[in-house]
């Protein structure tokens, strides 16, 4: 039985969307231009019901958002490994392809519970919008601007096919704005403000981004591996079960949780309990909701030999951050390690990646040729 939660219609958009026309003082970028209403019954206008492709939409009683099954179907038994663009940000962007060929840039952010898409790519995807209309506002990122989900063909990345990906396309012509992420040019208020060039920079990079993928596709992969140091991104579709590369690296193995359909994990925030979102998006260490005027001492696990920091503390409010998120691992903490979310055993691998290098230096120390021959089978 297909449920949905109810349909945004064009009326109720109006006073949220020209809250856009401001526009940026900042870039030379143009902001995302609101559709019209005539625009938005356009757009919904090829729409079709998911069920003609095998998929059911239910609403999640846990929170009240929709649940695309059996959509977002990586192929099985695939692994293949893309580089991380290398902006000014240590955030996971990736340049891609579609089945048509076409470039297709993606951020990959854990914090947003569905993946999003900008308009202009729709006919690259063959994207087609679900029947009846669908649509919400981003709860990861504060936009003014809504979605609405639809599916598309497939997406191809080399060895990595995924059929029928969902994502929620918003409601306004050019980039993604807020969604395209980083949150805040400055995130910490001591930060000295970035150039005017560098912030034009850091602009047109964002309006490059044609789709974020989120927690709901990302968690249909066996594992997705973050190489933040070495600024690699691994998917898999495996059945066999994800194994350390070097064992003895290994910082931590936590259970994966759930906030809203995003993978969390416990952690202690000056000495409290807490969960916390893995937000590899997030252009911060680590935000919180409130200036309740904690210290940042951050244990990412209960155990005194487990990743123990003292670090800078941003807001959600400062960071233009939704207020109602817990708090959120952003990722310049993250990419202190080698970051493995392990869907398959609902696990959460950190990987010193210092220690790795040492244990890989050895052995190939040990591999050397400076030890004596032993020949085998030979007579006298």
């Amino acid at each position: 039985m297909q449920t949905s939660i109810p349909s945004l219609r064009p009326a109720a958009l109006a006073a949220a969307l020209s809250l856009l026309a401001a526009g940026c003082a900042t870039s030379d970028v143009p902001p995302p231009k609101p559709f019209r209403s005539s625009e938005v019954e356009a757009f919904l206008k090829p729409a079709r019901d998911p069920r003609e492709m095998g998929i059911t939409i239910l609403t999640d009683p846990a929170f009240g958002k929709p649940r695309f099954e059996g959509a977002n179907r990586p192929h099985m038994e695939r692994t293949d490994e893309f580089p991380m663009l290398k902006p000014c940000y240590p955030c996971p962007f990736l340049d891609l392809k579609t089945p048509t060929d076409v470039n297709f840039r993606v951020l990959v952010d854990t914090s947003a519970r569905q993946s999003w898409l900008v308009p202009a790519a729709r006919n690259a995807l063959s994207y087609r919008p679900v029947k009846p209309p669908l649509g919400e506002y981003p709860d990861h990122v504060d936009s003014p601007v809504p979605g609405y989900a639809g599916i598309a063909n497939k997406i191809v990345a080399r060895n990595i096919h995924v059929e029928a990906p969902v994502f929620y396309v918003p409601m306004a012509s050019g980039h993604l704005g807020p969604l395209a992420r980083p949150d805040a040019d400055s995130p910490s208020p001591d930060a000295a403000p970035l150039p005017e060039k560098a912030l034009r920079a850091r602009a047109k990079f964002r309006a490059s981004v044609h789709a974020v993928l989120g927690a709901e596709m990302l968690g249909k992969f066996s594992w997705v591996r973050l190489d933040f140091p070495n600024r690699r991104v691994r998917l898999s579709s495996s059945s066999k079960p994800y194994k350390p590369p070097v064992p003895e690296a290994v910082a931590a193995r936590l259970p994966m949780l759930d906030w809203r359909g995003r993978p969390a994990i416990d952690v202690r925030l000056d000495g409290k309990p807490v969960r916390a979102v893995v937000d590899t998006a997030g252009d911060f260490e680590l935000s919180v909701p409130a200036p309740a005027a904690p210290t940042g001492r951050l244990d990412l696990a209960p155990s005194p030999d487990l990743p123990r920091f003292v670090i800078p503390l941003a807001t959600h409010e400062s960071l233009g951050l939704p207020a109602d998120f817990p708090p959120r691992l952003g990722a310049r903490l993250l990419s202190r390690y080698v970051v493995t979310l392990d869907y398959k055993n609902r696990l959460v691998w950190l990987e010193d990646p210092e220690l790795a290098a040492q244990r890989k230096k050895d052995a190939d120390d040990e591999d050397g040729d400076d030890r004596p021959v032993r020949y085998r089978g030979i007579v006298p």
